[in-house]
């Protein structure tokens, strides 16, 4: 349902149009008037309130990328948020940027998972194509085997309700502790799945799968990455400036103090020497993922981006870009953490800190969830974070006009008393959405959310306002998209809404 913004109007001094308390809907959108235009420089993080549904950290599930998917090509323009319920059920919400609608699906039955921040899906798309790829930390084995990753597959404009789970066995040994976190690309006809298993110390942790895209020819799973050291993450992400290039930065769980305190980088290349698929770091070809050259890897493999030492320091990766890394430094004699950002210049990498980020999610141990923090798709130097500032949690958007060394912030959106902001999420755009993509064509941007957090289990959290910034890349900010929709992304029946237009 469109709904018209009108009434409930109040003019400001400065001419502002303020429309207050516009119910909408999870498969509606706002319609802005010809005669108006969205403010993305004030205000711009367009919130919604009253959420009915209780999702237990879906938003900020550490490290699958794209958690939020746009695919946009010749004929159809879609954006695929992915999340997680408190009942252990995964889902996905699709929204149709043509027709303004989004529905939201439940992929995986109830209790099918234990309820934990893990369980989160990797959504990949193109031509004209889907496949959601789950796994959870925990496996109930009488709905689902733990051994076992499921997607299901769906043309897109499709329904993926009543969609089969197929099954891909993603376990090296049948007693593995699966622990999820699932990746998935595409890249001119080729596909890549990777995830966590999570056996102890130097088994396989991480393990790949390849392919053919859309879905065929699918690999056993092969050891990608293993250590003497536990709790180790990837973050990837498809490259901006090449959409056959995946970056990723590899970090530790800061699960103490006295963990791993090094990140590392490098990328994932479609076209390999030999074979889809090489891993590049440090300047050269160090092995391929598809005829499992020089695999698996462990971290010494990978440049160093980022090294703390020191027993009062833990370090926590977020995001990665090209040729940029955004972490967090948590020093435990403040009980507070610092974000930062590293950038590559030529041969060196270079960090500096964004802002203060606050103390954790209600208290003092390291393991305990900071906020987070997102890289701007388009702009590495545009970065959303949450942030605990004197027990009030914000969402703040920062941005660089001088390659990181200082840092403005653009918007700031305060939460509730008792609400805290979960991690920050940025749209990604698929590999169809870098052939159509333009100077003039407005994304999502960052999904951003507050709610509620337990202290006494850090895997429980409940979403009740999630907010979300429209990104105008013109150089104006006066559009929305190309046919003046706004589109609301939540997993909600109905909501309260606050835009300001600017008349």
């Amino acid at each position: 349902m469109a709904l018209q913004l009108a009434g409930n109007t109040v003019i400001n001094e400065d001419g502002e149009a303020f429309f207050n308390y516009v119910t909408v809907s999870s498969n509606g959108y706002l319609e802005v008037a010809d005669s108006a235009s969205v403010n993305l420089n004030s205000n711009s993080f367009q919130t919604l309130s009253g959420t009915t549904v209780s999702a237990n950290n879906a938003m900020w599930s550490w490290w699958i990328k794209p958690l939020v998917l746009r695919d946009k090509n010749a004929s159809n323009h879609w954006t695929y948020a992915c999340f997680t319920q408190s009942n252990g059920a995964v889902g996905v919400s699709i929204t149709n940027h043509d027709t303004g609608t989004s529905n939201q699906y439940t992929i995986t039955p109830e209790n099918a998972f234990a309820a934990d921040d893990h369980n989160a899906s990797a959504v990949v798309a193109g031509n004209n194509k889907v496949a959601i790829f789950i796994q959870g930390r925990v496996a109930n084995s009488a709905v689902l085997n733990p051994n076992n990753m499921f997607y299901i597959e769906f043309n897109e404009g499709e329904s993926p309700a009543g969609k089969n789970l197929t099954n891909v066995t993603f376990s090296t040994a049948p007693t593995a502790l699966t622990s999820g976190y699932p990746n998935a690309f595409n890249a001119n006809g080729k596909f890549l799945l990777i995830g966590r298993q999570q056996q102890p110390n130097t088994a396989n942790q991480w393990l790949a799968v390849t392919g053919d895209w859309p879905l065929a020819n699918l690999s056993s799973p092969k050891g990608l990455f293993a250590s003497s050291n536990t709790w180790t993450y990837f973050a990837l992400r498809r490259s901006y400036l090449d959409k056959d290039v995946i970056n990723f930065a590899h970090g530790w769980h800061p699960y103490n103090s006295n963990s791993d305190k090094t990140i590392r980088y490098g990328s994932i290349l479609r076209n390999g020497n030999s074979a889809p698929w090489d891993v590049y770091s440090n300047g050269s070809i160090i092995g391929n993922i598809t005829n499992e050259t020089n695999l698996p890897f462990d971290e010494f493999d990978f440049e160093t981006v980022y090294t703390k030492t020191g027993a009062n320091n833990s370090i926590r990766l977020f995001d990665v870009h090209d040729n940029a890394v955004a972490f967090g430094l948590f020093d435990v004699r403040i009980n507070r953490i610092q974000y930062k950002m590293a950038y590559k210049s030529g041969n060196t990498w270079t960090d500096t800190t964004i802002c203060d980020g606050g103390m954790p999610f209600n208290g003092v141990q390291v393991r305990d969830y900071y906020g987070g923090m997102a890289i701007s798709e388009r702009n590495k130097y545009i970065v959303t974070v949450s942030v605990e500032n004197n027990n009030r949690w914000e969402i703040r958007e920062y941005e660089s006009s001088d390659s990181g060394n200082t840092w403005v912030v653009n918007d700031i959106t305060e939460g509730n008393l008792y609400e805290i902001a979960g991690r920050p999420m940025e749209e990604v755009l698929s590999e169809d959405s870098h052939i159509y993509s333009s100077a003039n064509n407005l994304q999502l941007g960052s999904f951003s959310w507050f709610g509620t957090y337990d202290g006494t289990d850090y895997t429980v959290f409940s979403t009740n306002v999630s907010s979300t910034r429209a990104l105008a890349t013109g150089t104006t900010g006066t559009t929305v998209d190309a046919d003046r929709k706004l589109i609301i992304t939540s997993f909600n029946v109905a909501q309260t809404a606050y835009v300001e237009v600017v008349s």
